[in-house]
């Protein structure tokens, strides 16, 4: 036989082989069942996963070079500790896979789509973690499978967290249309760190958020721990983000509600509402245009906040045109009006006397400066000028300088906590300097007839975790001055229990002028009592004795007085002050004006023209002692008190 015949031979048989095995092929693919496929499927998972997964339906396919398998009724099961029996159930998982990679044990999935799925994660106190597939379910390794594009229909995730902790519910539509840049739709409810949440937003695709380096569009409204919030933007990495910017709207009963949330310590502040930009480098976020309302206080400012470190380190410059004293007042441990209901106690007493955490002082570094141009109170006294230069570090808060403008003069000083052993160790030293009186509250008749020019010095050091404990344990000394000054007559007078000085005023008064009003307080442990207390005016000299309660807040005071020249009808006798800070009781002392009653009376009876003699008040006589007060005031400046600047 020749060559070429065998050559012939050899194609004749190659060709029949080939169609037989083509033919095979057809008879295969004609009469195969996919669902032959179900138990290697389920075999090969569980020696990969060490989980049950469960096909309850049929499996269909299309055979390509990418073949499609869709299978139904799938449920891939959890560990036995976790709450819910299942990682994932679907109705439906539809994939196409790349067969090639399948050899080299790797999974390349160019489509998956995910019929009505419900996910639940779980992790333990102790790491484990329910997505987790090594024995201890603690491992993160291992090569995830490689998917193109993903597509979620009426997707639930559910979430359980005991580290964070957090316990979520996640409604998610995934689309992964090219023409929408935020196909993922998602509404998320339930807690965060104990705050509850409430959210609906809009992202990329699920399969986008592994991308650290692809800046991805964010819309984000809602309620976060009692926060009504609204954000949109871009940030890069939205699961981790490394940088982008993000308008912001934010508005709540108080910060210090998202502190659990952002895990930055947050103080307590009254209802507000803030807008700006936040943008983000690295472990820098910083909002350069905040604006918005703290209370009834603008504000407006800065603010950047560095996580990189051991802790927190807050930046802020901020400025108020209008800033209300009251807003101020949860920083210093007062209630918040509009969110916290004061106690009785708190009703009682004048000093704030909610606690601070001094741990947390230890959990940031912060450096605030606040500014306002006018300052308002209940009082309404004319404040301006305000500036506080707030400082924590290391534990510490230093304020200084803490300073006012006041009707023409200003009030400065410089005030130090320190929180590194309890309890808290507290400074306060200040200065009140040309104070214009007249100009305290213009529109009070009492005090717009006032005139004089009121200074004075504060010193004391105490202790405590709030300011009414810290007043109540403080030691140091309160001097105050008034000088060059006036006062109603009127008021003198009714201090005076001056029947006919009072008749003679209700008629027509002129100002009486005040030679000099001293008052100088030694306190120790929290018992303020005068060394000296006195008013001294054309008609009378004002003494007080007695004793203040910073810690119960007990009035014991007695006001004496001491008409300089006689005067017809006088029932002088000392004024007792009881009562509580909060609410003070004052009453005639009632024994000398009984016995100077009982004595009118007496000679009453003899004859009733001699009962006004019992009336008559003649008087010490003298100047008083106003100008050796003044020439101590002036000579004994007290140690530390801030200077002039």
């Amino acid at each position: 036989m020749s060559s070429a015949s065998i050559s012939r031979r050899a194609i004749r048989i190659a060709g029949w082989t080939l169609a037989a095995l083509v033919l095979m092929v057809l008879v295969v693919l004609l009469v195969f069942d996919w669902n032959w496929l179900k138990s290697p499927i389920q075999s090969g998972v569980a020696r990969a996963t060490g989980r049950t997964l469960d096909i309850a339906g049929d499996i269909t396919g299309q055979w390509r070079l990418r073949p499609l398998i869709r299978l139904e009724q799938v449920r891939l099961s959890n560990p036995e500790w976790a709450q819910a029996p299942h990682l994932l159930s679907a109705e439906a998982i539809e994939l196409r896979i790349a067969l090639l990679p399948l050899i080299f044990k790797r999974i390349h999935i160019y489509e998956l789509r995910l019929q009505g799925p419900e996910v639940n994660l779980q992790r333990l106190a102790d790491g484990r973690a329910t997505w987790l597939f090594d024995p201890e379910h603690k491992d993160e390794a291992g090569t995830p499978p490689v998917i193109d594009t993903l597509q979620v229909d009426r997707g639930v995730l559910n979430y359980l967290d005991a580290i964070v902790p957090a316990r979520l519910t996640a409604q998610v539509e995934d689309k992964s249309d090219p023409q929408d840049p935020r196909g993922l739709k998602f509404r998320v409810e339930g807690q965060l760190r104990d705050q509850p949440v409430k959210l609906t937003g809009e992202s990329a695709s699920l399969l986008s958020l592994r991308d650290a380096s692809r800046r991805l569009p964010l819309l984000v409204q809602g309620v976060l721990a009692s926060t009504q919030i609204s954000i949109e933007g871009e940030l890069a990495g939205l699961a981790t983000p490394s940088e982008g910017s993000i308008r912001y709207s934010l508005s709540g009963p108080s910060l210090s509600l998202l502190e659990p949330a952002l895990r930055v310590p947050l103080p307590e502040t009254p209802a507000y509402s803030v807008t700006g930009l936040l943008t983000r480098k690295g472990e820098r976020w910083q909002t350069t245009d905040l604006r918005g309302k703290v209370g009834e206080s603008d504000i407006a400012g800065s603010v950047t906040v560095e996580t990189g470190g051991d802790k927190p380190n807050i930046v802020a410059d901020l400025r108020s045109s209008l800033l209300d004293l009251a807003d101020l007042g949860p920083l210093i441990g007062g209630t918040n009006r509009s969110r916290l209901k004061p106690t009785a106690e708190d009703a009682a007493r004048l000093l704030p006397r909610r606690n601070y955490d001094p741990s947390s002082f230890a959990k940031l570094d912060a450096h605030v400066i606040l500014r306002a141009d006018k300052v308002v109170r209940v009082a309404a006294w004319p404040f301006d000028n305000f500036l506080a230069d707030f400082r924590l570090s290391d534990s510490q808060v230093v304020i200084d300088p803490l300073q006012f403008g006041m009707a023409n003069g200003r009030l400065h000083g410089r005030v130090v906590f320190d929180t590194r052993q309890p309890p808290i160790q507290s400074t306060l030293v200040a200065r009140m300097e040309n104070v214009d009186v007249a100009r305290i509250a213009p529109e009070k008749a009492a005090v717009s007839e006032a005139a004089g020019i009121l200074s004075g010095r504060i010193e004391l050091k105490g202790r405590g975790n709030a300011i009414g404990t810290m007043l109540g344990s403080s030691d140091g000394r309160i001097t105050l001055l008034l000088s060059d000054g006036n006062v109603p007559s009127l008021l003198p007078a009714l201090v005076d229990l001056d029947g006919a000085r009072v008749l003679a005023n209700l008629f027509g008064s002129k100002p009486e002028s005040v030679r000099c009003s001293a008052i100088d307080l030694a306190i120790a442990g929290g018992i303020a009592t005068p060394n000296v207390a006195i008013v001294e005016t054309d008609t009378t000299v004002l003494t007080v004795t007695g004793q203040v309660n910073l810690r119960s807040e007990a009035l014991d005071l007695k006001l004496t007085q001491a008409p300089k020249a006689p005067s017809f009808l006088s029932l002088r006798t000392p004024i007792l002050v009881g009562g509580t800070m909060m609410s003070p009781a004052l009453a005639p002392a009632p024994a000398p004006l009984a016995a100077r009653a009982a004595a009118a009376l007496l000679l009453g009876l003899v004859n009733p023209l001699a009962a006004a003699l019992a009336l008559i008040e003649t008087g010490p006589g003298e100047d008083g002692t106003c100008p050796v007060i003044q020439q101590g005031y002036k000579t004994k400046p007290a140690s530390g008190a801030p200077g002039k600047k």
